[in-house]
């Protein structure tokens, strides 16, 4: 079922839609507007340095425009040693920790505090429709670490819907101790 007034194309609605490798056309997460978000809590604790957008590619698709445009990803900040290291950042990063102050989190945080670990925008045009993400260097040489990430969207390419195939996060898992 569609969420209300998405009628064209069929699709699993529901949020897991976007964590599964099925990106046949229509087997995404389809949510109405231009922007949502997608929180993730992982199955282990990682040092994020990376995260892919699929969409199908632009040749087949119905509508591009309702490929996801704008992202930044948040990582919740857990424990008191990432609050040490974020402290150490605000004091000797003058390029990832102002961009984090432009806003405090995504629009739902659940009481988490969050930093900005990337901002990116998917190319529709692009000859791959996998699209990888470097994350901002200041967090990924940090060693900060994060079990709980969101995905915010925050544009798309000009549709009344956006349909998100499928998002990956990438890194390397946090070993006490590290």
């Amino acid at each position: 079922m569609s969420p209300k007034g998405i009628q064209d194309l069929p699709s699993d609605s529901r949020p897991e839609a976007a964590l599964s490798d099925d990106i046949r056309i229509g087997s995404c997460w389809l949510v109405p507007g231009s922007a949502a978000q997608l929180g993730l809590r992982l199955s282990a604790m990682i040092h994020p340095t990376h995260v892919s957008i699929d969409h199908i590619p632009f040749e087949i698709a119905a509508d591009i425009g309702r490929a996801p445009r704008l992202m930044h990803l948040w990582g919740g900040v857990d424990g008191d040693t990432n609050e040490a290291r974020l402290d150490g950042l605000s004091h000797t990063s003058r390029i990832a920790i102002p961009q984090t102050r432009l806003r405090i989190g995504p629009k739902v945080t659940h009481g988490y505090k969050f930093v900005r670990l990337g901002s990116f925008e998917y190319d529709i045009r692009s000859s791959s429709h996998v699209q990888t993400f470097a994350l901002e260097p200041s967090f990924t040489d940090s060693g900060m670490y994060f079990g709980v990430v969101v995905l915010e969207i925050a544009s798309n390419w000009g549709a009344n819907a956006t349909c998100l195939y499928r998002l990956r996060v990438h890194g390397d898992r946090y070993e006490p101790g590290q």
